[in-house]
């Protein structure tokens, strides 16, 4: 309340994690990211809920892919709307090594579950898919920093579209 400052922590918290490195916020729902947390293994990141329980706020979970491999650096970045959480992945090597993804995580209930995984329809080695996130409603735009389409490292932008319950990527 008023100009009372709250420090949020992860519960399991350990040095070097980078735990809020990357934040975001929606109604009663905080989002930080640990890029370097462990998850499955050893620095595969992670990613904490917090919920406001007035004038508190309590975590409520810590979220990890469920193909998540050293370096694939989970976490960098969160993005949030409402009951639908999206977490970057640009480490991962799905399509190359660093081709990135991006996780899409939906509340269920007092529950996070992850409900798809998406990867750029024409990804690469190096395009690092999922550095950057945006959600409103039910539009997903995901950037792809060194995407090479213009030319060396130029970059680009995914839009994605939810309709009925699943993404479709609809431009570039």
């Amino acid at each position: 309340p008023g100009d009372r400052a709250i420090k949020l922590l992860a519960d399991d918290g350990q040095r070097g994690d980078r735990f809020g490195r990357f934040v975001a916020a929606s109604g009663d729902v905080i989002v930080v990211g640990a890029h370097l947390a462990n998850g499955l293994d050893l620095r595969t990141g992670a990613v904490y809920t917090y919920d406001r329980d007035s004038p508190f706020w309590i975590q409520t979970a810590k979220l990890i892919p469920t193909d998540g491999d050293l370096g694939d650096a989970f976490g960098w970045p969160v993005a949030i709307d409402g009951d639908t959480l999206v977490v970057g992945a640009w480490g991962d090597d799905d399509l190359g090594s660093d081709s990135g993804s991006v996780y899409v995580f939906e509340r269920v209930g007092d529950a996070w579950m992850q409900t798809t995984k998406l990867l750029a329809p024409d990804g690469e080695s190096s395009d690092r898919f999922g550095r950057a996130l945006a959600i409103d409603n039910d539009t997903l735009v995901i950037g792809a920093r060194y995407d090479d389409d213009r030319g060396l490292d130029a970059g680009s932008a995914y839009v994605y579209q939810r309709v009925n319950g699943s993404w479709f990527f609809v431009d570039k």
